[in-house]
């Protein structure tokens, strides 16, 4: 977030003089300009803001489309230190992307704030028949007496050896006083010192008036203290970071978050057309009914839209309309500002409202990442370079011998039929804005995004940039001329 006390005027400059030719630059208009530097590529720091409260240490989200985000990217994405957003796409309803954010939330288990309990009239019996049907595999609850007083646990071994199902549960626990507990607010550090010294597999937490307040398990708070987790993206109680897509249609956000909010740390307003009223509309219902939760909205490209979403309240900008890999926007409809100018513009628009931009489209090449975060962009979004690993949602296809995955854009003529969502996005139209086809696979997201956060700390180490919004701020611009990009890359060789 460029602070405007800060701002480059050579860039302002340059961007100002193109702007009144009506010259528009993508990411393969421009080159970045080299400067004496002191920072070598281990030193860059490049966490980012994907929203107000939301940053992230690797500044990549995945974009919410059915063939790269759902649960399984989604982790992967946190764990990488950035951020997935679960789409709203086919066979996406409301219960079904709450089910996939819950998937995302829940994976790490910090701190289970509502731990499953019996209570200790119940026989051994029924709680194993509601086990069997809800599907849960373990057999270790927390028990409470009717005033919701914590009175013991119940373990599989008290299953296990129990002669008679008809016992209850209060009958054969293990009581409250020989069970080690913590008091309610507990820090994930300590309960994992406790469990240590208790050489035990679970911590009630418990209020002053004695009910249960949440409960620790050392599996999984030994995996998130030890598990590299300093570069997951997680919430303060150690869950990995959620977010979720909703479209402006009718009463959609809503119904979406009256099911998930409990599970959700930003929404991302998704829409083609974040310049319409109805994206407007839908932030300011949002923070009005759901204050807590940030909200992403865009996409826009130019600098009164983008100030118009943040007046309405949007915590963070969605940039880029028609650059996407999948994308016809631009050739259906002809408008569209090129990537760089776009998000330029819309960052130049907000300086100062602590409101981070999230340039999304158009990245092709490692390159592109620090481009766009030199126009002043504080994270990027990934589609189809992260539909191309073993963590988007669809099957490995076989082509000619090679492997794929699917990839189409949400305003593809299979995306428009199978999905309410789809047609949603782009302001309830049927005509087709995208296409589908296959990506070349290339392995697991967590390569991806290493490939990418690497190219950008080499970038930010030549131009001397420290952090990214010294990048943001100091960084300038040259505009490619002619065969310029051709002598930026590799050539006058067989390349194997």
């Amino acid at each position: 977030m460029v602070n405007p006390e800060q701002v480059n005027p050579v860039k302002d400059a340059r961007f100002e003089l193109w702007e009144t030719f009506g010259l528009g630059l993508a990411y393969t208009s421009v080159r970045l300009n080299p400067a004496p530097s002191e920072i070598d590529r281990t030193e860059a720091e490049i966490a980012g803001n994907f929203s107000r409260n939301i940053r992230l240490e690797t500044p990549i989200v995945s974009s919410p489309m059915d063939t790269v985000t759902e649960s399984r990217m989604a982790i992967a994405m946190a764990k990488a230190g950035g951020l997935g957003v679960i789409h709203h796409g086919r066979d996406m309803d409301p219960e079904a992307q709450r089910a996939e954010v819950r998937k995302v939330k829940l994976h790490l288990n910090g701190l289970i704030e509502s731990p499953i309990t019996f209570t200790d009239d119940r026989t051994l019996e029924s709680v194993l028949n509601e086990a069997d049907d809800k599907g849960w595999h373990f057999r270790t609850f927390l028990v409470e007496d009717s005033d919701k007083k914590f009175v013991g646990i119940i373990t599989n071994s008290h299953f296990k050896y129990a002669n008679d199902k008809q016992m209850t549960v209060g009958q054969i626990m293990k009581p409250a006083e020989k069970v080690t507990s913590a008091p309610e607010g507990t820090t994930i550090e300590q309960a994992y010192e406790k469990l240590k010294e208790m050489d035990g597999g679970m911590l009630p937490l418990l209020t002053e008036e004695n009910q249960i307040a949440g409960l620790y398990l050392l599996s999984d708070v030994a995996r998130i203290l030890n598990d590299d987790a300093a570069h997951h993206s997680v919430d303060a109680a150690g869950r990995l970071l959620t977010a979720a897509s909703v479209s402006t249609k009718g009463t959609d956000a809503m119904d979406r978050l009256s099911v998930m909010e409990k599970y959700l740390d930003v929404v991302v307003v998704d829409t083609s057309k974040g310049n319409l009223k109805w994206a407007r509309k839908t932030v300011k219902d949002i923070k009005e009914n759901y204050p807590e939760i940030d909200v992403v909205a865009g996409n826009v490209s130019d600098g009164e839209s983008t100030k118009l979403l943040v007046k309405a309240g949007a915590d963070g900008i969605r940039v880029g309309q028609g650059p996407g890999a999948a994308c016809e926007t631009i050739d259906v409809t002809g408008v569209g500002v090129p990537q760089v100018t776009a998000v330029y513009n819309c960052a130049k628009a907000i300086r100062g409202e602590g409101v981070p931009v999230c340039a999304d489209g158009g990245i092709t090449k490692l390159r592109d990442f620090s481009t766009a975060v030199a126009a002043g962009a504080d994270t990027i979004m990934l589609g189809s370079k992260l539909a191309a690993t073993a963590e988007s949602p669809s099957e490995i296809k076989i082509i000619n011998g090679q492997q794929y995955k699917p990839y189409r854009g949400m305003g593809s003529e299979g995306a428009m039929k199978d999905s309410a969502g789809a047609r949603d996005r782009y302001d309830g139209s049927t005509l087709a804005e995208g296409v589908e086809g296959y990506v070349p696979y290339v392995g697991s997201v967590s390569e991806v995004v290493n490939l990418y956060a690497s190219a950008l700390k080499n970038s930010m180490s030549t131009t001397g940039s420290a952090t990214l919004q010294e990048h943001q701020e100091k960084t300038t611009f040259i505009l490619e001329a002619p065969g310029a990009g051709q002598e930026g890359s590799p050539h006058d060789m067989l390349i194997q």
